[in-house]
């Protein structure tokens, strides 16, 4: 009897354990999950194009309220390097990103052939 016991109880622990380490391994992927998709955020704000130039680093354009911003990324900051005009990139259909059809190579591009002027135009 005290056998059956001695199993009882280790087998007892055990599944306990699996419940713990199960439980740990999906509550934060049912968390984010949940959180992903609620707020508001996600239809103000988006990236939408983003290239790698090197070990923790890219440039990235982000539309925030229908304004588009080109950032530098590393993997200790976020600089602002400049607002890109929107009318520059027509978009090609409600669903598709607001430079769709270009490459990020010719976005740049555009973006530093037409300089900003200085209050001038």
């Amino acid at each position: 009897m005290e056998e059956l016991k001695t199993i009882l109880t280790a087998v007892g622990m055990l599944l306990m354990m699996v419940a713990i380490f199960a439980g740990a391994y999906w509550a934060p992927k049912l968390i984010a999950k949940n959180y992903r998709g609620s707020g508001t955020l996600p239809d103000k704000l988006s990236i939408v194009s983003k290239v790698p130039l090197g070990k923790d680093q890219s440039l990235i354009i982000v539309k925030a309220a229908d304004r588009l911003f080109l950032l530098g990324a590393t993997s200790h900051d976020i600089s602002l390097i400049t607002e890109l005009d929107p009318a520059d990139f027509p978009p090609a259909s409600p669903e598709a990103p607001l430079v769709a059809g270009m490459d990020f190579s010719s976005v740049l591009k555009n973006v530093f052939k037409y300089p900003k002027s200085g209050g001038k135009g």
